[in-house]
């Protein structure tokens, strides 16, 4: 009797099921139930340090309409893209942020993608436009290679590539192919270059930069600028990995950046340096070139002051470093009091055997976290690691 109980519990419970099902077996086998069903798989690719990969997990997926639309729809499947048969997937659909929503077909073709964190309705959107064909990432991409080359197309196109974190190289070669150099500054193609150009290797970006002023007199000068000084500093961070912070090269890059005559040169420069010191461990050189940064550009920065105060917190038990990032650290908490800046503070007192003070920092994390809804556990497991210090 008490086994007749537990199925008619189980069938009652997948009836109403609460959130969406996802698959338990290999890739193979998912793969060939989905070609049996007629359906298409739905892949949340994730990883087990992405935050908003967990916030959908927790309040998009088990939405009563999301739960309706991709058990009645689809096949669905959870994969870490860094374990198992993740690394491998991740190569072959071009994973490259999280989370990431795939939409792929019995035979392992890509159907529809799109990344980032999606709200329940904009979720059931997603999974609406992968089961219209006509409007699918695949379509798209079908149609662009053949060469429908409309503006109203590949601005979409455009837009379909950067909300899955696909390269829009291909795309913006294209669309700027019909563009006149002259019309480069019409609203259109700027809204076009300030959310999708991202190489310094383009002779768009070279014309930008040449012609900054006559862009900055029409859309303002800060966002021109900062629209450069993104790329630049973009691409000096993939160089620097990619060379594993290669001195001479990195120094080419920032000569190339100081011969255009652009204005943020100078802070574009430390801000690399930042990133090569980072790179190589060098903590002398990074708190060298975050001290710049500080005392010239950045001493507002909230974020700022409490990313580089942690980054050398984690890399340093020189006093006077130490010493220096304490007092960045408090000032991040008072221009911006969250949780994040408050921990940090905290954890730099204690190592600094400020332990009262730092007590009352991390319990007033605690406190803000709640206040957002955000889980606690960390912040007091290193509570209750300063209490018992």
């Amino acid at each position: 009797m008490k086994y007749l109980f537990l199925l008619i519990t189980f069938w009652g419970s997948t009836l109403n099921a609460q959130e969406i099902t996802f698959e338990t077996g290999t890739w193979t086998e998912v793969k060939a139930k989905a070609k049996s069903k007629r359906k298409l798989i739905f892949v949340d690719a994730f990883t087990t340090w992405c935050g908003p990969c967990k916030a959908m997990a927790k309040n998009t997926f088990a939405d009563a309409e999301v739960v309706k639309l991709f058990n009645e729809k689809f096949i669905n499947v959870k994969i870490d893209m860094e374990k198992g048969e993740g690394i491998e997937l991740a190569k072959e659909y071009q994973v490259s942020c999280y989370p990431n929503l795939l939409f792929i077909d019995g035979e392992g073709k890509l159907v529809h993608q799109a990344a980032g964190f999606h709200k329940p309705e904009a979720f059931i959107e997603l999974g609406k436009t992968a089961l219209t064909p006509a409007k699918t990432f695949a379509s798209r991409k079908a149609q662009f290679e053949k060469g429908k080359n409309t503006i109203e197309f590949n601005l979409d196109y455009l837009k379909t590539l950067s909300e899955s974190c696909l390269s829009t190289d291909e795309a913006l070669k294209t669309y700027f192919s019909a563009v006149k150099e002259d019309d480069l500054i019409l609203p259109d193609n700027w809204k076009v270059i300030k959310r999708y150009l991202s190489s310094t290797e383009s002779n768009v970006f070279d014309y930008l930069v040449k012609t900054r002023k006559a862009f900055g007199e029409k859309y303002t000068a800060d966002s021109v600028n900062t629209k450069i000084y993104d790329v630049y500093l973009a691409e000096a961070n993939t160089l620097t990995h990619k060379e594993n912070a290669n001195v001479e090269k990195i120094d080419l890059y920032k000569e190339k950046i100081v011969n255009t005559g652009f204005e943020r040169a100078d802070e574009l420069n430390f801000m690399i340096d930042l990133e090569s010191a980072e790179v190589s461990k060098d903590y002398e050189k990074y708190i060298r070139a975050a001290s710049n940064l500080v005392d010239r550009y950045k001493g507002q920065d909230a974020d700022f002051l409490n990313n580089v105060s942690w980054a050398i917190f984690e890399n340093s038990s020189n006093n006077k470093q130490l010493a220096v990032i304490e007092r960045w650290a408090k000032r991040s908490v008072e221009i911006k009091e969250n949780q994040y800046n408050l921990d940090t503070y905290a954890n730099i007192l204690m190592k600094r055997a400020n332990k009262v003070l730092a007590i009352e920092m991390e319990k007033k994390a605690i406190e803000l976290a709640k206040k957002a809804g955000d889980d606690i556990t960390d912040l007091d497991a290193t509570l209750k690691k300063f209490e018992a210090n």
